[in-house]
């Protein structure tokens, strides 16, 4: 399947394929999301979206839990469900040691990303320079 061509048979056909893969998944059509669930999605996709933050600390998350009424055993639940969902990125301390404290918007990680990998096709490499493809923190700025 090419979905690159000018021939929209092919953007036609990926499309379907992904609804159909979606609709017939049999995981997701048992699936439950409670209330609570889509009240903490929809202040956390505020403060992502509306606000623009790139990113809440856990302690954030948990006063957004309790907020909702939303007891800690089942807040930790909600977060590994937002996270499965891409809603938000969150990686427990196992996986990421001290930067567990962080609820990512993951446009923002995203965004990031493609300005790194911009900034390496866009440069012209020089023999001499030394810093070809390195993004340094006073530059990220401008991207």
């Amino acid at each position: 399947m090419n979905i690159g061509s000018d021939n929209k048979n092919g953007m036609e056909e990926f499309s379907q394929t992904v609804m159909d893969l979606v609709q017939s998944n049999v995981s997701w059509n048992s699936q439950i999301i409670s209330a609570e669930a889509y009240k903490i999605k929809a202040d956390i996709r505020k403060l992502f979206e509306e606000e623009k933050t790139p990113h809440i600390t856990r302690d954030m998350f948990n006063k957004i839990a309790a907020k909702n009424k939303v007891k800690a055993k089942r807040a930790e639940e909600i977060l590994k469900d937002l996270h499965a969902l891409g809603v938000c990125l969150w990686y427990d301390k196992d996986e990421m040691g001290e930067f567990n404290t962080l609820v990512l918007n993951p446009d923002w990680i995203t965004a990031g990303i493609y300005r790194i990998i911009n900034k390496g096709h866009n440069e012209q490499p020089l023999s001499i320079n030394v810093d070809y493809g390195v993004l340094k923190l006073k530059e990220i700025e401008k991207y």
